[in-house]
């Protein structure tokens, strides 16, 4: 059985970050490369939810994880969000238990992180570490089912907290959405990662303004 892990959200200060597993047996291999899923990045979301559709009907099986702000908060304080994420891999494979794991590595050290990898396993996977490991189909695969589960999640967050737009800090809808939230609320709603450089430097602004007036 092959593994492939990849996130999607890993940057954006407002909602979750999402890791995914996909699984698939080594006989479909052939299949899935015919099909050519590429990095989620590359696809538009309709494009995205069409490769969902037919990924969902090909793996064997496959594995979600949220990681919700305030864990990620938990972490990042630590500066330890590489950590964080390499734990939510370890709970993928050990939950599969594969022969062979391709993994989208969030460091640069790739070698390293495969090494971090296998002695934190009860068993020993043959483990591809690499950067842009999109470029595998297994992985791409994993990329398009984290990135379309993570529109789902933040689809219905909008629905409760408005238009925030993509969530990364250099995103207009973005700054807008959390600039009125402060004006209004005096902080940031639990959506937000608080731990991220803007949010502080926006906390601090929206503070500075009171103690001035």
């Amino acid at each position: 059985m092959i593994l492939g892990i990849d996130e999607a959200g890993r940057g954006p200060v407002v909602g979750p970050m999402v890791i995914c597993g996909a699984l698939i047996s080594e006989d479909k291999i052939s299949a899935l490369a015919d099909l050519n899923p590429v990095d989620s990045k590359k696809l538009s979301p309709k494009q995205r939810e069409w490769f969902r559709e037919k990924l969902e009907t090909l793996l064997d099986d496959y594995k979600i994880i949220v990681v919700e702000p305030r864990e990620i908060d938990s972490y990042v304080v630590r500066s330890r969000l590489n950590h964080l994420e390499t734990l939510k891999f370890l709970e993928i494979i050990s939950f599969f238990k594969p022969d062979v794991v391709y993994v989208d590595s969030p460091i640069l050290k790739t070698e390293k992180f495969a090494r971090i990898i296998s002695c934190n396993l009860d068993y020993k996977p043959k483990i591809i570490a690499e950067n842009k490991a999109e470029r595998y189909h297994i992985v791409a695969a994993a990329s398009i089912l984290a990135k379309t589960t993570r529109d789902i999640l933040i689809a219905e967050l909008e629905k409760i907290y408005g238009d925030f737009g993509t969530g990364y800090c250099h995103d207009p809808r973005t700054v807008s959405f959390l600039n009125n939230w402060l004006q209004k609320n005096r902080a940031l709603p639990d959506i937000v990662r608080k731990s991220w450089v803007t949010s502080k430097q926006w906390i601090n602004k929206i503070f500075q303004t009171k103690l001035n007036i």
